[in-house]
């Protein structure tokens, strides 16, 4: 029995002893790592708080811009309870291989990383954040993320990629967000819009969140992302809607090259809840029915499409009539900055159910197919641009007086008056002439003969015969 007792004992002095070099050994190199004194080169702060709900002891530590290379940086197994890491704005060519049990955050952008290599984050089995923008990336190998069966949210934009082993997403069943954006080659050199991103490259099927600004697609499909809701697609190559689920909530296309929106332009998305369409560059039309399949759509924005001159009456429907009932889910409707002179009185069933309208700086000609703005019950923005004397002025303050409105287009009356001037000389020219023509004497008449018995008539005097007997 005394022998148990003393194996007991001994077994629980051995592993009180380890636990106790393992706490020293981390506070050393918490201590080397976080160190206060100014002398010490490439120390980083670190500060200790308490993480909820048990107040357990947490480190975060931060180490940017310390001029660190993957050869100065010697704490590669990180102080105890650590939880996040900023290594950013350094001089790393390729990530740490960092070890801790606790670290939830990894912040390494602004380095010169080129690649990320098998097996780059293995000892990191807790991370849930990994930040590595504004790198140099081009290659990422298929077991780069191996290990990271807990991260939720990836963040790579703003680098080269070249190269995505197929499979390489396949390892982050947690992952939540993935940002892609600005990997302008992403397109040219990878042909991403030939694979489909959850089928050719493993993204799990429970992502919700994709950002592929300026990527260079002119096309994409995304039609496994079940639980995608939300998908940023701005200032690519687009010219049509990609290949969507039906579960999108929050769309941005914002920058792309289309030029008109038409009827089923957005198939099937029966969710959808908040449409950007901002700064489009060809946007000129939005034709009849092309937001009447959206019916849970909330907002929508046109801000700063330059081009965009026309919304056709019938865009979000067929026109209400006052006895009618049907009222859209749309509460936000963004035009500031667009190219419209004026909005047509039918949209006014739409407008006015609306709870923000911005109309802000469109070129409007205030006559009367605008006056129903005034009457909306909230505040538009809107100002007149058109006729010069309500230039600057806003539509909510106009006189109905001074929105007239002309019974033709100005260029008409233009041509008819030019035309009635012409055809009014015209007419003062044919009748001068024949008024001309009606004096003048007819070139073939001749002075009428003087009569034998005129007094004006040639008299003939012949000597008298008689007297010339005698």
């Amino acid at each position: 029995m005394d022998d148990k007792k003393a194996k007991y004992l001994l077994v629980f002095i051995t592993v009180l002893i380890l636990v106790i070099n393992s706490v020293l050994s981390a506070e050393t190199n918490e201590t080397l790592l976080c160190s206060n004194n100014e002398n010490q080169t490439g120390a980083c702060e670190c500060e200790n708080h308490s993480s909820s709900p048990w107040g357990i002891r947490t480190v975060d530590i931060d180490c940017q811009s310390r001029k660190f290379t993957i050869t100065t940086f010697n704490w590669e197994v990180l102080p105890a309870l650590s939880e996040t890491l900023d290594i950013s704005w350094n001089l790393f060519e390729y990530v740490p291989d960092l070890d801790s049990n606790t670290l939830k955050r990894l912040t390494a952008s602004h380095n010169n990383v080129t690649a990320l290599d098998d097996n780059n984050f293995n000892k990191l089995p807790q991370l849930r954040d990994l930040d590595l923008s504004w790198n140099s990336i081009e290659v990422i190998s298929v077991n780069a993320f191996i290990g990271l069966s807990h991260l939720q949210k990836l963040d790579i934009s703003h680098n080269h990629l070249r190269k995505i082993s197929f499979h390489v997403f396949s390892y982050l069943v947690a992952l939540d967000e993935i940002n892609l954006s600005w990997n302008q080659n992403l397109n040219d050199t990878f042909g991403l819009q030939d694979v489909d991103l959850f089928l050719g490259l493993g993204a799990t099927p429970r992502l919700k969140t994709i950002r592929m600004n300026r990527c260079g697609l002119t096309s994409l499909d995304l039609s496994h992302g079940t639980n995608l809701t939300s998908i940023y697609l701005e200032w690519n190559n687009f010219t049509s809607i990609p290949t969507l689920p039906r579960g999108v909530t929050y769309l941005d296309m914002s920058g792309n090259p289309i030029e008109v929106i038409g009827t089923k332009f957005f198939p099937q998305m029966y969710q959808l809840e908040t449409l950007m369409m901002e700064d489009m560059p060809q946007l000129r039309e939005i034709g009849p029915y092309a937001l009447y399949g959206l019916p849970a759509l909330k907002k929508v924005s046109f801000q700063n499409s330059r081009s965009l001159k026309k919304i056709n009456p019938e865009a979000f429907g067929p026109i209400q009539t006052g006895n009618e009932t049907e009222q859209l889910a749309l509460e936000e409707l963004i035009l500031r900055g667009a190219a419209l002179e004026t909005l047509n009185s039918s949209l006014s069933s739409v407008f006015r159910n609306l709870k923000t309208i911005d109309l802000a700086g469109l070129p409007l000609d205030c006559d009367c197919r605008v006056v129903w703005i005034k009457h909306l019950d909230i505040e538009t923005g809107a100002q007149c641009h058109e006729p010069k004397i309500l230039h600057g002025s806003k539509v909510s303050e106009m006189n109905f007086h001074e929105a007239e409105c002309k019974s033709w287009p100005g260029w008409i009356q233009h041509t008819m008056h030019g035309l009635m001037l012409i055809v009014f000389l015209v007419v003062c020219s044919v009748g001068f002439y024949m008024l001309v023509v009606r004096l003048r004497p007819f070139h073939r008449s001749s002075m009428r003969k003087v009569g034998p018995s005129s007094p004006y008539a040639p008299i003939t005097i012949e000597p008298n015969r008689a007297e010339n007997h005698f």
